[in-house]
């Protein structure tokens, strides 16, 4: 009788999905740390090896990007410590052998990564055993339920939105049937992998398998969203205008959000998101879908100001930022904006969760929020204010609070050091890049000025429409200390050369071998473009910086 309820026990506890193996991923693994990346081109002369290999990838908690130069050896062969501030994909870039390498790998802390690159036969193979292996290997089985599924090939979904909302519902309804099939298969151990697996890549390939079907059920959504406007070129101002669609109708967002609910401890207040392949974009697509009111907040929290206020008073207004020693001619200008009520940032964001929540009925303060909230602040407001650390402290002070999960607080604060040291602390002659041959042999010619740099090439439509805007400003520059330097590959000069003279772009245009390219990429940490920075007169870089914000530096 003991054995049989035993059993009984046994049974009814994997049927409710809490007699699961424990994870082989623990709090720890959440750290950053190094990934040993080694190997060698092969099958080629030395001059038919690159220089290097540009590794790109994202602080996934600071929406910031990360990127990283490893040197290839005459001989074809090279070897690394990495650092990765968490464990993620990380994309391959080698100049004209990017073609060679794997699309992406899984970066791991603490992995060992062994890449052979076949020149003479066109391919790639990674050394059996790591766990970046595994997760190459397996990815095909975390994306086959969706593939395979009663419903067709789910995985086919980024035309969907041009069918209509019906369509795009019913997808949505039938990918949360795959999701719902995929975490019982876990839950009951019947979730097939290899025998031999390595265990922490059976966590992430699970773990997968559930979070590609949130991610593509929110890119589809987030696209056929877009759709509410469409894009317009107007030639006058040269800027992509948005024009209402009239036959665009909303999607249920009653529905999606009773699923999220159903499953929010899984898919929403869950570390192991951190995780997932595409951790960045599914992210990304949370901000911009399930929490757009939490994003958004700030926008319909303006205090009221007039004219001729005081800078102190502005930034009160539009960042909830108080000075930091008592001012009462502050105080009494403040207290009227807000029925004598003061607004904290602190306050800013109870009041964007409470929004949020009540908009969505999700719980206001889980995983997923505070990861969004913490890539809201170093992603954008600190690195908007980052000539102001006073603005930044008041801000991370501000958020603290409601950063309750123990990793979102490591990396939170571990960030915020960061910027504490970059910031604050005296710049040094690297960071000044006085000593940089690269930066220099570009900007040298242009010594005494205020330069603006401006990261672009002729695929990337926004640099192209950024580049028309910036005009009127450029003519209305000249005869002061400041120049504008476009900056592409050389690969790309007859085509850019050719826009440029019908669009009568001015500034330096300047190109680059895609060598140079890559470098910059990884010396200034920027992906995607456009990407732009200023360098002042004492040389000291200053990132994410638009066009007219060479103003302040000319004083």
């Amino acid at each position: 009788m003991k054995k049989l309820f035993l059993t009984l026990v046994v049974a009814f506890a994997t049927v409710c999905g809490f007699a699961q193996e424990k994870p082989a991923i623990n709090d720890y693994h959440y750290r950053g740390g190094t990934v040993h990346f080694n190997g060698q081109f092969i099958n080629g002369a030395s001059q038919d090896f690159p220089k290097q290999i540009l590794l790109i990838f994202e602080n996934e908690f600071t929406n910031t990007e990360v990127n990283s130069l490893v040197k290839v050896d005459a001989d074809g062969t090279f070897a690394s410590d990495v650092y990765v501030p968490h464990s993620t994909t990380v994309y391959l870039r080698a100049n004209d052998y990017t073609g060679l390498l794997p699309n992406y790998l899984y970066f791991f802390v603490g992995d060992t990564i062994t890449l052979s690159v076949d020149v003479a036969g066109r391919s790639s193979s990674i050394a059996p055993g790591s766990i970046g292996y595994w997760v190459e290997r397996c990815r095909h089985i975390s994306q086959e339920p969706y593939a395979k599924s009663p419903y067709g090939d789910l995985s086919q979904y980024s035309s969907v939105h041009k069918q209509g909302r019906k369509a795009v519902e019913n997808y949505c309804r039938n990918t949360g049937k795959v999701m719902e099939k995929v975490m019982k298969e876990i839950d009951e151990g019947r979730f097939a992998l290899p025998a031999d697996i390595h265990p922490i890549a059976a966590d992430i390939i699970k773990n997968n398998a559930i979070f590609e079907g949130l991610y593509m059920m929110m890119s589809l959504r987030r696209m056929y969203n877009y759709t509410a406007d469409y894009p317009e070129f107007d030639s006058i101002s040269g800027r992509i205008v948005p024009v209402k669609n009239e036959a665009f109708g909303p999607l249920d967002n009653k529905w999606f959000c009773k699923f999220l609910k159903k499953h929010e401890r899984r898919l929403l207040d869950n570390p192991l998101a951190m995780f997932y392949s595409e951790a960045g974009s599914l992210v990304n697509n949370a901000e911009f879908g399930i929490y757009e009111e939490l994003k958004s907040y700030a926008y319909k929290i303006v205090l009221p100001v007039t004219g001729g206020t005081s800078q102190k008073i502005q930034d009160y207004a539009f960042g909830f930022v108080m000075p930091t020693d008592y001012d009462a001619q502050f105080l009494q200008a403040a207290l009227p904006m807000r029925c004598d009520t003061l607004l904290t940032v602190s306050d800013y964001w109870r009041q964007a969760m409470e929004c949020s929540s009540k908009a969505t009925g999700l719980s206001p303060n889980s995983f997923m929020v505070q990861w969004c909230m913490m890539r809201h602040i170093f992603g954008f407001k600190i690195d908007e204010h980052e000539s102001f650390p006073d603005y930044a402290a008041s801000y991370v002070a501000g958020t603290m609070p409601y950063i309750t999960n123990p990793i979102i607080s490591h990396h939170f604060t571990k960030a915020y050091r960061e910027f504490v040291k970059k910031f604050e602390v005296k710049t040094t002659p690297e960071e000044n890049l006085a000593t940089d041959p690269v930066i220099q042999r570009i900007i040298a010619p242009y010594k005494g000025n205020v330069l603006f740099l401006d990261f672009w090439n002729m695929g990337c439509g926004p640099c192209r429409a950024g580049m028309m805007e910036q005009r009127n400003f450029i003519k209305d520059m000249q005869g002061k200390p400041v120049k504008f330097l476009y900056i592409t590959e050389d690969k790309y000069r007859e085509a850019s050369e050719e826009w440029l003279g019908k669009t009568y772009i001015e500034g330096e245009h300047i190109y680059i071998s895609s060598a140079d390219w890559e470098y910059l990429q990884a010396k200034l940490s920027f992906i995607g473009i456009p990407f732009s920075c200023i360098i002042d007169k004492d040389g000291v870089l200053h990132r994410d910086m638009n066009h007219t914000m060479v103003l302040e530096y000319l004083e």
